[in-house]
């Protein structure tokens, strides 16, 4: 039996941890987070129990990082995409730096949204 492919982003730690761990013993993985090492240990964790595991470092606040992950997704076989980065601030909005608001706005806004280009024979549904 072949087994689904799950992205998660923001998976190093918190909610997205927890939706690998849940998610482990009937899918294969693909880890997205911007810490690598605390990818690699989780990896390591879900690995030990059945899955293939891919970890992709990548910070999602960054075009770079969305490349990344639309390029991973662009392979076709990811069947579970669960979109789970993102971060917040408690600070009214004169208070925050301007050069934070772009990289915050790319995490929380744009890399939601961002997927694969289709081709014009796939956009047709053919």
């Amino acid at each position: 039996m072949t087994r689904t492919i799950a992205l998660i982003t923001g998976a190093s730690s918190g909610i997205g941890a927890a939706y690998a761990r849940l998610l482990v013993d009937d899918h294969d993985l693909v880890l997205v987070a911007r810490r690598a090492d605390r990818l690699s240990g989780l990896a390591e964790e879900l690995g030990s129990r059945g899955a293939a595991v891919e970890v992709l470092p990548a910070d999602l606040a960054t075009h770079d990082g969305i490349a990344a992950v639309t390029g991973r997704l662009a392979a076709g076989d990811v069947g579970l995409l669960i979109s789970n980065a993102g971060a917040g601030g408690y600070s009214p909005l004169t208070d925050v730096d301007v050069a934070d608001i772009d990289p915050l706005l790319t995490l929380n806004a744009v890399a939601p949204i961002h997927r694969p280009r289709r081709t014009s024979r796939n956009a047709r549904g053919r």
